[in-house]
């Protein structure tokens, strides 16, 4: 006769596949009923074998009260097996794709005895996947800080000046003299004096002396994901400087004309006349030997600022930047003959790159490290200017002269006379040229993270 233990050890070493719910349920029926036909019928046979009569009701009722005895006791591992395929099926839908664990059936351990389930130990493969990075890891959203830069200012200039002008002057004299016998002789004269003249000089720095200073910087950005390793931003900031750009002036080269004329008219008393002209021109080259040095600074800077950037590890970010500056620069000091003496501060702007590394000390404070490089580039002055001179006099004179001869002559005469001159100069000047202007600083800087929540 078929035994209830030899059918736990068939239930233990059958392979279970993954099916439709139920379908475990009814292979148990099919199989309870098959088990129940089947002891009947060899219980009969063997009745039968061992006895000549037909087995008495007593024995048949017996017979089915201990089969339905058993098959009660199969009904909570139906139930279980059920829950179990429940339970797997479950699984696989939530993660979305068949696993080793899941396509291989598990073997289950049956006790009959107590009608417990228990599922035998699983296997676990191995992830494939590596563990993607969180995109929220503190570096996006809004952040302010502030940092401290030491670098170096290049500077070169040019520049070219033209100054040309006019003066003249006029002189009007007269002189009358009376001698003793009362004659009267009168004498007028006038002198005109032109100076004509136009300079052309430029020169060109050598060179920046040695230009190093530091700046200080307060900055507003924010931030976002663009992956979840690709960061980029837009950053602001306002700079206060103390960034030299001094350059050395070693001489000036150009052109001079000049025209003198003098003109001298004379008039006697008895109608005499005569005028004499002294004129002279000059032309040439010249070369003016020495050291002056341009000195300006950069007052203040502001800049607007992108930035872009990848996650090398969750905390810590390489990027690279680039934008447009735009700086305040102050004339400190320039040779009398640079821009003829009328520079004035002037602002100059140009684009900025550079890059660096941000490290995370904690979720909301980061610390960075950066260098930049900023080109103000060629910023050109033009100035022109005018100064006119005008000056006047006069005045007058007189004397008386006598004299006694040996013979008990004599004799006296006197003069008088008058004089007046004006004189006028006119001066143009005009003067071009540039400053061209870069800078290489480092950066060492402190952020703060935040939301408009926070």
């Amino acid at each position: 006769m078929l035994s209830l233990g030899h059918l736990s050890e068939e239930l233990v070493g059958e392979k279970m596949t993954r099916k439709p719910t139920g379908y475990a349920s009814r292979w148990l029926k099919n199989g309870v009923t098959v088990l129940a036909l089947t002891i009947f019928v060899i219980g009969w046979g063997t009745q039968g074998a061992m006895a000549t009569s037909s087995p008495s009701v007593e024995q048949l009722q017996k017979a089915i009260a201990a089969l339905e005895a058993r098959v009660a006791a199969l009904a909570p591992l139906e139930a279980r097996i059920a829950a179990l395929e429940e339970r797997l099926q479950r699984s696989e839908t939530v993660s979305g794709q068949q696993t080793q664990e899941a396509s291989m059936p598990r073997p289950l351990l049956v006790s009959l005895a107590d009608g417990t389930v228990q599922p035998s130990p699983m296997m676990v493969a191995p992830g494939a996947q590596p563990v993607p990075l969180p995109e929220e890891n503190g570096w996006s959203g809004f952040y302010w800080g502030t940092s401290f830069g030491y670098g170096s200012g290049n500077a070169k200039s040019k520049y070219s000046n033209v100054r040309s002008g006019r003066y003249e002057q006029t002189s009007v004299g007269s002189d009358r003299q009376v001698n003793g016998d009362g004659e009267v002789f009168t004498n007028l004269g006038s002198q005109t004096y032109i100076n004509e003249y136009t300079d052309k000089y430029s020169a060109q720095s050598k060179g920046s002396l040695r230009n190093e200073g530091a700046l200080a910087d307060l900055y507003l950005g924010a931030s976002a994901h663009l992956t979840p390793r690709i960061l980029a931003g837009v950053q602001v900031e306002g700079t206060l400087s103390a960034m030299p750009f001094d350059s050395k002036i070693s001489g000036s080269k150009g052109t001079f004309k000049n025209s003198y004329t003098n003109i001298n008219t004379h008039t006697q008393g008895d109608g005499d006349a005569y005028q004499y002209v002294n004129s002279n021109k000059e032309t040439g080259k010249f070369t003016n030997e020495y050291n002056e040095t341009v000195n300006l600074e950069l007052d203040w800077m502001v800049s607007v600022i992108g930035r872009a950037g990848w996650l090398a590890t969750p905390t810590t970010l390489l990027y690279g930047l680039g934008g447009w500056s735009y700086g305040h620069f102050d004339v400190e000091d320039v040779p009398w003959d640079f821009g003829l003496g009328s520079l004035q501060d002037f602002n100059a702007n140009g684009p900025t790159v550079g890059g660096g590394i941000e490290q995370k000390l904690s979720p909301k404070w980061s610390l960075r490290a950066e260098y930049r490089y900023t080109n103000f580039g060629k910023h050109s002055f033009s100035t022109k200017s005018q100064t006119t001179d005008k000056d006047s006099g006069s005045g007058t004179s007189s004397g008386s002269d006598k004299e006694t001869c040996c013979d008990g002559e004599r004799y006296s005469s006197s003069s008088s006379g008058t004089d007046s001159s004006t004189s006028t100069g006119v001066n143009n000047d005009s003067s071009r040229g540039y400053f061209d202007n870069d800078m290489h600083v480092g950066r060492v800087g402190v952020t703060r993270y935040f939301t408009l929540g926070d």
